[in-house]
């Protein structure tokens, strides 16, 4: 079974760097018609952290203050038929103790290091109707919530994630479109600080992909619905987690409908995964749903995103969504996740921001011990909400104070805790700062 696999991830592998040679090729000759339009853009973010419970415990906790110095560069070239973007950026974390380190402990300064995030986005337009795309990501980080957008869980081990990506859409008419990706991901932890477990004990090396289609209808020009199926399969490295590897199929009916300044969206879902390597659990079955409204200005786009693209809210917005969605890794749980955005911007220079997301976690095999001794399934009610105050200087240079919280009340001993922080950030280049760091801007919606 594992050499059948193995097998499959080798021919994945293979099949995605030929998408890039062949990419790449396309590319080039496109570049020796018609001469490219070149833009670079520097980026700088200076920001310091204080958490009150850097650890995120539920007794002894230990308030740390962080430094993070991100500078950083952002190439994209134009061309009549392809688009090429490129973005890079050095993270420097260093971790200072508030108060005296309990004995036995160890000092938040250990955990100093030099992350790295880079992003490569290729797209080539053939024709008016076809439409090939690829995008190829690494990023070497402490920060569990880059491989799982739902994790709630404090793990301070340094990983790095890659993920290759190659797609194609093609537009029959201007009603009807579909679109296939492939995706390729892959997760290491640092082996030096693979003791370190903490809460991310269930949370190893692996490998998965994915293979992605959607089938898009616009039966109106503000009107769009969306068939989305994923079938996904993830294997973890250590054959201690041989259990966790599992096969998923993921069937989802979206649509929106857009107006002037609001627009509406809607999705439902099932989703089914098959553990070969689990005696216990054979299979996990889930409805999945979301909805969500956003008002803001300037207008929505009239035209509906193509799968798996990012997207930001403009200073000028309101957000309101619910989401209901099993999680990726480690141990299976259903996620409801209620999240909420207002920002606006004062006087052409305030920017003010209230945002927070509140997350129910039924986990389903999970089970601990309870305050009362009694052994129960873990169940969590986690939420984090903040206010941020910025200063546009100029359109790329911003000063932002964040102030905000974060708990967690679980029914297992050990596993709530409650985190108040801050954040001090002078970022130059305004808007691309939502990518690493502390900021989660573009992770933050669905």
């Amino acid at each position: 079974m594992r050499d059948r696999k193995s097998r499959f991830l080798k021919l994945g592998v293979r099949l995605s760097l030929l998408a890039g040679v062949s990419f790449f090729l396309l590319v080039w000759g496109n570049m020796a018609v018609a001469g490219p339009k070149i833009t670079l853009k520097p980026m700088v973010t200076v920001a310091g952290k204080y958490d009150s419970n850097f650890y995120g415990v539920e007794k002894g906790e230990r308030g740390v203050y962080t430094l993070l110095v991100q500078p950083g560069i952002k190439v994209g070239m134009v061309m009549p038929k392809t688009s090429v973007e490129f973005a890079y950026a050095l993270e420097g974390y260093v971790y200072q103790d508030s108060s005296t380190v309990p004995e036995g402990q160890r000092k938040a300064s250990d955990l100093n290091y030099i992350g790295h995030l880079f992003n490569l986005a290729l797209n080539y337009q053939p024709t008016r109707r076809l439409n090939l795309g690829l995008t190829d990501s690494f990023y070497m980080t402490r920060y569990p919530y880059y491989y799982d957008r739902l994790t709630t869980i404090i793990d301070k081990r340094k990983y790095w994630i890659n993920r290759f990506s190659p797609n194609i859409f093609y537009d029959f008419k201007n009603r009807l479109s579909a679109g296939l990706r492939y995706d390729w991901r892959r997760i290491r932890y640092d082996k030096d600080e693979v003791e370190e477990v903490g809460e991310g004990t269930f949370y190893g090396d692996s490998d998965s992909h994915e293979l992605g289609l959607a089938v898009g209808y616009n039966p109106t020009r503000t009107t769009t619905l969306d068939f989305d199926y994923k079938y996904m399969q993830l294997e973890y490295v250590d054959g201690m987690l041989a259990e966790n590897d599992y096969k998923m199929h993921w069937f989802m009916l979206q649509g929106q409908k857009r107006y002037k300044y609001f627009a509406f969206d809607a999705g439902i879902g099932w989703q089914t995964r098959d553990y070969p390597n689990d005696t216990a659990v054979q299979t996990n079955d889930d409805f999945t749903f979301k909805l969500g409204i956003t008002g803001q200005s300037p207008p929505p786009s009239e035209r509906r995103r193509h799968l798996g693209r990012v997207f930001l809210r403009p200073m000028d917005h309101f957000y309101l969504g619910w989401i209901r969605m099993p999680s990726t890794y480690g141990e299976y749980y259903t996620a409801d996740r209620f999240t909420l955005s207002v920002g606006n911007l004062f006087y052409d220079r305030i920017n003010v921001q209230l945002r927070g997301w509140y997350q129910i976690s039924d986990y389903n095999e999970f089970t601990g011990i309870t305050a009362g001794g009694g052994t129960e399934t873990r169940y969590d009610e986690t939420f984090d909400a903040s206010a941020r105050v910025g200063y546009l200087f100029t359109d790329v240079l911003a000063l932002n104070l964040t102030g905000g919280r974060q708990e967690r009340d679980s029914n297992l001993s050990g596993y709530g805790y409650i985190n108040n922080y801050a954040i001090l950030s002078l970022d130059f280049n305004y808007d691309i700062g939502a990518i690493g760091g502390f900021v989660r801007e573009a992770m933050y919606y669905w």
